[in-house]
C-alpha cells in the first residue's frame, strides 16, 4: 500500500507544481504586456494582443497561484506549498522587474527555476534537511 501512496503524492505534487508554475509564468506575461507590444517575440501572446484583457490575466493567473499553493499544502505538504509561493514571489517581484534592468536577470533567475525539485525533496521526505542543500 505504501508504494500506491507514494504515487499519489507523486501525482498531487506534479499537478499542485503545474499549476504554480503555470500561475507564474502567466502572471509574469500578465504584468509585462506593456513591453511584450513592443517586441516580435512576445507580441503575440494572448494580453498585449489583446485577447485576454489584463484583469482577466491578473485574475486567471493568481487564482491559478492560490489554488495551486493550497492544493500542494492540503495533498502534499507544507513545506512544498511554502517553497512553490516563495518561488512565485520571487519570479514576480525580483526576476520579472529585473528582466529590463540587467542581463544578470538569467542568473537570477535560476534561482526559481532551481525550487521545483527542491519542492519534490519536500515532496519524499517532508522534512527539512542538511541533504537539501546539495541539491
Amino acid at each position: 500500500m505504501l508504494f500506491i501512496d507514494e504515487w499519489i503524492i507523486f501525482f498531487h505534487l506534479i499537478f499542485g507544481t503545474f499549476l504554480t508554475c503555470a500561475s507564474a509564468c502567466a502572471l509574469n506575461q500578465t504584468l509585462e504586456y506593456k513591453y511584450d507590444k513592443k517586441m516580435d517575440r512576445t507580441k503575440d501572446r494572448p494580453v498585449p494582443k489583446g485577447v485576454i484583457s489584463f484583469n482577466a490575466g491578473l485574475l486567471y493567473s493568481v487564482s491559478m497561484g492560490i489554488f495551486g499553493v493550497i492544493y500542494l499544502y492540503l495533498f502534499v505538504n507544507i513545506y512544498t506549498s511554502l517553497l512553490s509561493l516563495i518561488t512565485i514571489l520571487f519570479y514576480i517581484l525580483v526576476y520579472t522587474p529585473l528582466k529590463r534592468y540587467t542581463v544578470y536577470n538569467t542568473i537570477v533567475g535560476a534561482i526559481p527555476g532551481a525550487l521545483p525539485p527542491v519542492g519534490g525533496w519536500f515532496a519524499a521526505t517532508n522534512e527539512l534537511s542538511l541533504t537539501l542543500f546539495l541539491i
